[in-house]
């Protein structure tokens, strides 16, 4: 008789990268891209941006889909005022000019007030980014 393996079902901004290799079609190499991404974004605000992980298509995501779940309550913030030139470039959403616009502005102009005006100094960027920065 066929095995039937346990599959965890895994918190996909808890989980390391030992943990993700427990999930189908997952294996060293794309648990340590999905553990680095997460990182660098402060975590995930919704499953699809496994997406923009290289090597991530839908027949893999579909395949891990029913063994993950996403909690955001404790999703690491960018502070958009405050963080260091290297900090916000370090988020993927962001684009070396974007940053450079940035910080630009707060030397010049002072504070970043909301998202329509962050919007109106970066110009074209991922809405997901709003979910990750504070002012």
């Amino acid at each position: 008789p066929k095995e039937v393996k346990n599959i965890p079902i895994l918190d996909l901004n808890q989980a390391d990268s030992t943990a993700l290799v427990a999930l189908p079609q997952i294996g060293e190499v794309m648990a340590s891209r999905i553990h680095r991404y997460r990182s660098r974004l402060g975590g995930f605000v919704c499953m699809e941006q496994l997406y923009e992980i290289k090597g991530m298509d839908t027949t893999r995501f579909e395949a891990i889909k029913p063994y993950i779940l996403l909690e955001t309550n404790e999703i690491t913030k960018i502070n958009i005022n405050q963080d260091e030139f290297k900090a916000l470039l370090r988020h993927p959403y962001f684009a070396y000019e974007q940053v450079k616009a940035i910080v630009n502005h707060r030397e010049r102009k002072g504070l970043i007030k909301d998202w329509d005006q962050l919007k109106s100094i970066v110009g074209d960027v991922n809405p997901l980014l709003k979910e990750y920065v504070c002012y």
